[in-house]
């Protein structure tokens, strides 16, 4: 049987030109929205980088990792040797190691070792070290802080009103640049400034022609607190005071706060007057009038359960003795504000 050729496959030419083209085209219309929709669908390239590369990676470290843990959960226990030299120093050490460090101020952890390793170390055969006695000094530091601190905010024991004073003196510079003694008198009892006066100058006549103006509006003390000022320790001061039978008591050198009731005093008082300028010596007798003045009768204190100095002069409690009158007080440009309450 002869095989018949179709005369469309017998002309290559038109083979070329019409039917290649066209079965590319209706490829090319079929698979492009295919390829189009697998892109979007398929997830981004970074995802197919972490499934084959990131992935295997990460499988592998957990597989050794867990190939090297434990097989149980409790680590062995493994006993602590205790360090050389562990035992307590004894106290005499501390002590002297102390004592070395109040007598040569200023000297480093290792030149306060040495210092003691050549002292005691032929003789008791102790050593410290300095990390030993870096230790130790933070230690002391630390106590005598809060032993400081102890002393500093312990509330004093209720005393007797007008029985003991404390005395002192402070200053106030003018616009003229000239220096004003201030004398502070003031009642340990009741807190209450008797003394609040500006002096010409500080000679001991002029500090006893004050204490006795005060004796006479309120009366004599027993003692009389003073710091070691050559015009408290003079012959001419400290004979009047034994003729009046006052025994008077020197804070140590250097102790400020052994007279803390009038230094307390003075901190109230320069806190307000170092924001303030005075023209001259009335201009600071007044100021000092109405510093008083408020010091006495408005501001309440601490240690005096809410009392102002002159209620407890008085023996007045305010909580059960009802006002008769309140006045707002306001002096030295808003400094000194409150309640004149007159009861």
């Amino acid at each position: 049987m002869r095989r018949v050729h179709s005369p469309l496959f017998a002309m290559p030419s038109i083979q070329a030109t019409l039917l290649y083209p066209a079965m590319t085209l209706c490829i090319l219309c079929i698979a492009t929205p295919c390829i189009t929709t697998l892109i979007l669908l398929l997830p981004p390239p970074w995802w197919w980088l972490s499934w084959f590369v990131i992935r295997p990676q990460t499988k592998q470290f957990f597989r050794r990792r867990k190939a090297q843990a434990p097989a149980t959960l409790v680590a062995p226990v493994t006993p602590v040797t205790p360090p050389r030299n562990s035992q307590r120093k004894p106290d005499w050490v501390r002590a002297e190691v102390l004592r070395l460090f109040h007598a040569m101020p200023g000297s480093g952890c290792r030149s306060l070792s040495n210092v003691f390793n050549r002292l005691h170390a032929a003789i008791d055969g102790m050593t410290v070290g300095k990390t030993w006695v870096s230790n130790l000094l933070r230690e002391h530091h630390r106590a005598r802080d809060a032993y400081s601190s102890a002393i500093k905010h312990r509330v004093p024991d209720p005393m007797a009103c007008n029985a003991v004073w404390g005395m002192d003196l402070t200053f106030k510079q003018d616009e003229a640049g000239d220096l004003h003694p201030i004398l502070g008198i003031i009642d340990h009892g009741s807190r209450k400034a008797l003394v609040l006066l500006p002096l010409q100058n500080k000679a001991t006549i002029t500090l006893l022609r004050a204490l006795l103006n005060a004796m006479e509006t309120y009366g004599k003390p027993q003692r009389l607190f003073t710091d070691n000022e050559s015009m408290f320790r003079s012959r001419l001061f400290r004979f009047c005071l034994a003729v009046l039978g006052i025994r008077q008591r020197f804070s140590k050198l250097h102790c400020p706060w052994q007279n803390g009731h009038i230094e307390r005093l003075f901190g109230t008082l320069k806190k307000k007057l170092n924001r303030i300028t005075v023209a001259n010596f009335a201009a600071l007798s007044h100021a000092m009038l109405e510093f008083k003045t408020f010091y006495n009768h408005v501001r309440p204190h601490q240690h005096l359960q809410g009392r102002t100095p002159q209620e407890t002069w008085d023996g007045i409690d305010p909580r059960r003795c009802a006002p008769k009158q309140a006045r707002f007080v306001k002096a030295w440009g808003g400094l000194l504000t409150g309640y004149h309450v007159r009861r």
